[in-house]
């Protein structure tokens, strides 16, 4: 009997330690799959819930994959992903499993991908070894990732004040200078420009960044309840400066010529002509570029 009772419990153990074995990582597709189906109002939500706590159970191999699926997850689904990858991680650090470091690095490489999945990717490699930061980090001084971008900017930042408390200014200037070439944020834009202007170093932001600074405006055209979306006013079809035209209410719009003083190249549209309400405005530059790249535009309004 005693014989029988112990094949039994072994039976049961088997059993039990199958149910509860750690997905790989070609089993979560589908559980990803449900978790991006859940819409950003949450329909698909109690799938998705369910699909959650199965792929939290998944091994530390899934974590790339995990890291892949966000690229195009929207974001509720992404906070399913990114919270199972963190419950997978932290479960293999407590059963001192190995994490598959290699391919998550190679996933932080790869610029294309999400730039919140890849501080996380390299948030884990960190975690991994706290080496990684001072390894990782200098070769992200151009990175796509603002966060990232941030980091190795602080470090050269970093560098360049040390040069200049030790007296080696023509260095801290040629770190300084390295450090505007990357710079994307504000603060840090306005610490290095301190600093360079402090060692007799002229800064000239909007010749730095390459703002355009010379509009053309023209204003106003009716928009009142929105009609502007759907009209196409004279500027969309020609474009010819000595025009002037018939605008909203009777009044006259003709272009005007308008150099903004400000650092970073902004225009208010309202200064520049008159707070229009209901109105449609437009703002028209040419410029000359010697090859094919990105540019960007920004609009905004205090009423947006």
């Amino acid at each position: 009997m005693s014989h029988r009772l112990f094949i039994l419990a072994m039976a049961v153990g088997v059993c039990h330690s199958f149910d509860h074995s750690p997905l790989f990582a070609a089993d979560i597709q589908p559980l990803i799959k449900t978790i991006k189906a859940v819409s950003s109002e949450g329909a698909g939500g109690r799938d998705a819930a369910k699909a959650f706590q199965q792929l939290i159970e998944a091994g530390p191999d899934s974590v790339p994959a995990l890291l892949v699926s966000l690229d195009d997850a929207n974001p509720l689904a992404s906070n399913y992903l990114r919270n199972a990858i963190e419950s997978i991680v932290d479960r293999a650090h407590d059963q001192k499993r190995q994490l598959p470091s290699r391919e998550i690095e190679a996933f932080l490489a790869d610029t294309k991908h999400n730039s919140r999945a890849r501080r996380m990717a390299f948030e884990i490699l960190v975690d991994l070894d706290a080496k990684n930061r001072d390894r990782l980090i200098p070769g992200m001084l151009n990175d796509p990732s603002v966060e990232l971008r941030r980091d190795a900017v602080a470090r050269v930042i970093t560098a360049g004040n040390e040069q200049f408390d030790a007296d080696r200014k023509e260095e801290a200037k040629a770190t300084y200078l390295k450090a505007m070439a990357a710079v994307r944020d504000d603060d840090q834009v306005q610490l290095i420009k301190k600093k360079l202007e402090e060692l007799g170093e002229k800064v000239d932001l909007p010749e730095h960044f390459g703002f355009i600074m010379t509009w053309r405006l023209l204003a106003p055209f009716d928009n009142t309840a929105g009609k502007g979306f759907h009209i196409a006013y004279p500027p969309e079809t020609e474009l010819d400066y000595s025009k002037e035209y018939e605008g909203k209410g009777g009044e006259v719009a003709k272009w005007v010529e308008h150099t903004t003083t400000d650092e970073y190249g902004l225009v208010n549209v309202a200064k520049a002509l008159s707070p229009f309400k209901g109105a449609v405005s437009y703002a028209a530059a040419e410029f000359d570029s010697d090859r094919d790249q990105a540019v960007e535009l920004r609009l905004g309004t205090d009423n947006a």
